[in-house]
């Protein structure tokens, strides 16, 4: 019992990790996305 219970923690223990990071990534793609929009809007030097 107590080995089972072990192994289900750690398997979603990994998968919250897994989601977490996915999140992580996501949410810093779409933040340098949208810094990228306004400094090309505007303060790009001859753009």
């Amino acid at each position: 019992m107590m080995d089972n219970l072990a192994g289900l923690g750690l398997f979603f223990g990994g998968l919250g990790l897994f989601f977490v990071g996915a999140g992580v990534i996501w949410w810093v793609s779409l933040q340098d996305r949208q810094t990228r929009r306004d400094a090309a809007g505007q303060s790009a030097p001859g753009g």
